[in-house]
């Protein structure tokens, strides 16, 4: 689970063995429509740090009863309004260094306004960041985000429940760390009577690695030879993978999947019906054998 029974073992067994990789290519970003960005060209993301994660367990613990004589809050309101107040309050947004290459690699392609403010973000970077809160999408890059997954409590319409329990799962931007979104949890809920309480797994974002070297020069060189009508340009993976486990061996560790994902397939992940064509298939199997030619070339 968590790749520490697969992904960690090996990578504890290669560094036994002195293996260090020139780079790493792991799953992560797409290629997909550059709309979002306002880019008439397809857009190849290419992750060069990926977003920490931390989930917590909410607690909240009252006085089991008959529904007919409930106390103010009862154990889910007080639950629901510890819920609602992590929503309500996020943690600060801000574009990253990571972020910034992003934009540098696209803003030339943009419309003359957007590469006006992509350009001058020493004058509007408030600007850039209310555009980017503005969709999901965007603003995954701007913040640690913020999602209740699970929640349970009650078993029983006219009992009330002594406990109620709920998961939240944060994605944790750059620069941040988990001690500081515990902190900000505890904070923001502000409730003695509801525990949080880190659970296993979590982890800081990564390291984000140089564009400036040979390794990402050759991957972008192979994605345009797939994809020739993409830009291709550095980013955050707002997931994780398992190649965290590898940072001891591996400087360089990228993120990008050959597939092409419409705007309606984003829905699909870890969702209804995911899945990849047939064409993408054969194509991405076509980008890997080109990576390992090019990789061989180049050695």
């Amino acid at each position: 689970m968590h790749g520490f029974d697969g992904a960690a073992k090996v990578a504890a067994l290669l560094q036994s063995r002195g293996v260090q990789f020139e780079y790493l290519l792991d799953e992560g970003m797409i290629v997909s429509s550059g709309e979002t960005y306002q880019l008439k060209s397809r857009i190849a993301l290419v992750g060069i740090a990926e977003k920490g994660a931390l989930s917590v367990r909410l607690e909240a613990i009252g006085e089991a009863g008959h529904s007919s004589m409930p106390p103010v809050p009862t154990v889910i309101g007080r639950l629901a309004r510890a819920i609602k107040a992590l929503e309500d309050t996020q943690m600060e947004s801000k574009i990253t260094p990571v972020l910034e290459q992003m934009l540098d690699a696209i803003g030339p392609e943009m419309p003359l306004p957007k590469r006006i403010l992509v350009a001058n973000r020493w004058l509007f970077g408030g600007v850039l960041k209310k555009m980017f809160l503005k969709t999901p999408r965007m603003r995954a890059f701007l913040r640690t985000t913020t999602a209740p997954t699970i929640i349970s409590g009650g078993v029983k319409e006219n009992v009330l429940p002594g406990k109620a329990t709920a998961i939240v799962n944060f994605r944790i931007l750059t620069g941040q760390t988990v001690e500081d979104v515990l902190a900000h949890a505890k904070k923001v809920i502000n409730d003695p009577q509801v525990t949080v309480t880190p659970m296993a797994d979590a982890g800081n974002p990564t390291e984000a690695r140089s564009v400036k070297h040979p390794s990402f020069t050759l991957l972008s060189s192979t994605i345009r030879q797939l994809f020739p009508d993409a830009v291709v340009a550095p980013s955050l993976l707002v997931g994780r993978t398992d190649s965290r486990h590898f940072e001891q061996i591996a400087d360089r560790i990228y993120k990008f999947s050959p597939i092409v994902v419409a705007p309606e397939d984003l829905k699909r992940f870890h969702g209804v019906d995911e899945r990849i064509s047939v064409d993408d298939y054969i194509e991405a199997i076509q980008f890997y054998r080109q990576l390992i030619l090019n990789s061989s070339a180049q050695s």
